[in-house]
């Protein structure tokens, strides 16, 4: 008798919980759907609803990922973004929304890769082994700081690899670990040597945080005082101080 009743609550709990969680997706489709609001008022109150909903509020918006509507796929990025770490499910749709044509689309599913958190590496460790992608690749890993010890290999290599203003991005990821990457150093070196400002100057930026062994750098920065960008020669002049005396 007294396991009958168990089963019996055991059951009626499940109930209510499918019922719940049936009733938290329609909440969730409704909000899902006043992202199509003209009103950015409305679209506003929409996506802060969508990220209380959590896990729930991630089908909606999936599909709306794959919507052939550049506005769609951009709310619903911008959606997931507030859903953060409880949206790992749409890791693959943001993937795909992340190598697409639109860049202000791919710019908010990198931002949602980003609030998403440590489920993102992996698949983005594969996006910034490609050249053709690697920029996007880099710029979504660089707002995983704390979770980047995964992808650190792939974003070292990624050093040698694909055009300079991707091959910056991938520097500035790096620096995102906020800890010492040795590896990295003579990568870093190399990209001084590469006649494009911006490049040298995020390698001259990030170099001083690889700790001591960035020492090796500093014959490279020195070369580049004599640069005719003064912003090359005053980050280089910046990096080089930083190595010879760092912070405690």
């Amino acid at each position: 008798m007294r396991a009958a009743v168990r089963i019996a609550t055991l059951m009626m709990a499940l109930m209510l919980s499918a019922g719940a969680l049936a009733a938290q997706q329609r909440d969730a489709e409704r909000w899902a759907a006043l992202l199509d609001n003209p009103s950015n008022t409305m679209r506003q109150a929409a996506v802060d609803s969508l990220g209380r909903a959590g896990a729930a509020a991630v089908p909606p918006l999936v599909l709306r990922l794959a919507d052939s509507v550049q506005d769609r796929r951009y709310w619903a990025a911008v959606a997931l973004t507030r859903v953060g770490p409880a949206g790992s499910e749409a890791v693959p749709a943001l993937i795909t929304a992340l190598l697409g044509s639109d860049r202000a689309v791919r710019t908010r599913a990198a931002a949602a890769l980003g609030a998403i958190g440590a489920s993102s590496v992996l698949p983005l460790t594969r996006v910034v082994a490609d050249s053709a992608t690697q920029f996007w690749g880099a710029m979504a890993l660089s707002r995983l700081g704390p979770h980047l010890e995964p992808a650190l290999p792939a974003l070292v290599t990624a050093l040698d690899h694909g055009d300079a203003v991707a091959r910056a991005e991938v520097i500035l990821a790096i620096g995102e670990w906020g800890r010492p990457v040795p590896a990295a150093i003579p990568g870093m070196v190399r990209a001084l040597a590469i006649a494009d400002p911006w490049l040298r100057t995020r390698a001259a930026i990030i170099l001083p945080q690889m700790g001591a062994d960035a020492r090796a750098a500093l014959p490279a920065l020195q070369a580049l005082l004599g640069d005719p960008n003064p912003d090359v020669r005053a980050r280089a002049a910046e990096a080089i101080a930083a190595i010879r005396e760092p912070r405690e």
